[in-house]
């Protein structure tokens, strides 16, 4: 006798049925504070690569290599974008890499807990707020820890603090962070 499954048949909300509405917001919540800690990456990595000098005989070549590194900063996933992100900040001459050792460090162990958190797999639920996720890494790591709202909430604030480091790179050099209003110079020299 063969059968299948029928997805009228499944409980509403099903595969996600068994975590609370409370969670799954969570959860977005702090899957959009990751995406929106690439998008300031990239554009601190355009604001910091933007305004490192060269010399004039290499400007062209310079300007093509830029090019091809700009579009690798908006289209790939988090870890080459913290790599250029950190890669800009040693060589930009005004900025002082050591006094962002910590902010590098927090964005490598973010960048762990962001592809868990964002391609797990969320059906081993302990109670209608907490599961272990199932994620295994290239390394073949697998996380076995619990998480539940008040982590999440704990991993979003952090995530929301690196931002801000990243932020605050751009703008204690005097650059108005790219896409904003706030203080600092235009980074494409315009007021």
């Amino acid at each position: 006798m063969s059968s299948y499954l029928d997805i009228d048949q499944m409980p509403e909300a099903w595969p996600t049925n068994r975590l609370s509405s409370e969670f799954w917001a969570e959860l977005g919540r702090t899957v959009a504070t990751f995406g929106f800690l690439e998008e300031c990456l990239s554009k601190a990595y355009f604001a910091l690569s933007a305004r490192t000098p060269c010399l004039p005989e290499n400007a062209e070549q310079a300007v093509a290599d830029w090019q091809k590194t700009l579009e690798q900063a908006v289209s790939e996933p988090l870890g080459k974008r913290i790599q250029l992100f950190e890669k800009a900040c040693r060589s930009h001459p005004d900025v002082d890499p050591e006094k962002h050792e910590r902010l590098f460090v927090e964005l490598g162990r973010g960048k762990e807990l962001r592809d868990v958190i964002c391609h797990a797999s969320w059906s081993n639920c302990t109670s209608s707020c907490s599961a272990y996720p199932l994620f295994v890494s290239r390394k073949m790591n697998v996380l076995q820890q619990e998480i539940n709202i008040g982590f999440l909430q704990t991993t979003r604030r952090a995530t929301a603090e690196q931002i801000l480091g990243v932020i605050n790179v751009v703008t204690m050099l005097g650059y108005r962070f790219p896409g904003t209003n706030g203080p600092g110079e235009d980074i494409s020299g315009g007021e």
